[in-house]
């Protein structure tokens, strides 16, 4: 459930990106049942996100681990696996988010000779990444 100034905030974003992408770009992202209500819902989870990481307390893993009553060695051990594993798998789905989207352009766009696609990164991307970071020159 969204509060009034998250749905102020949904609805600018709505408008931004209906006003600043072409009409055929936005009918291309939206062809395969995405609907602009998913990007708009996405910007708003990343922007939580971001927040979060910036005012989310941090610790070193030792404070935790004394914190918890573990054992030193093995429990660092354990929290290096887990983080390593979320690291690796948050890796992967991007990676793969990515190659299916460059995936479906490619059936509709020519590739360039190096093999990559002939629009300009600004025409090919969101306006953030999953890290949380925009590289199409469309910022927060």
């Amino acid at each position: 459930m969204l509060t009034p100034k998250m749905k102020r905030i949904a609805d600018d974003i709505g408008g931004i990106i209906l006003q600043d992408y072409d009409r055929d770009y936005l009918s291309l992202i939206l062809a395969n049942g995405l609907i602009i209500e998913d990007i708009i819902f996405q910007v708003l989870v990343e922007c939580c996100r971001y927040a979060y990481l910036l005012k989310a307390e941090k610790h070193p893993l030792k404070y935790y681990i004394e914190r918890d009553g573990l054992e030193l060695d093995l429990a660092r051990k354990e929290i290096k696996r887990t983080i390593d594993y979320t690291n690796e798998k948050f890796d992967l789905v991007e990676k793969e988010h990515k190659k299916n989207f460059e995936d479906k352009l490619s059936a509709v766009i020519p590739r360039a000779a190096h093999g990559h696609l002939s629009l300009p990164r600004s025409e090919i991307c969101f306006p953030l990444t999953l890290s949380g970071t925009c590289t199409a020159g469309h910022g927060m």
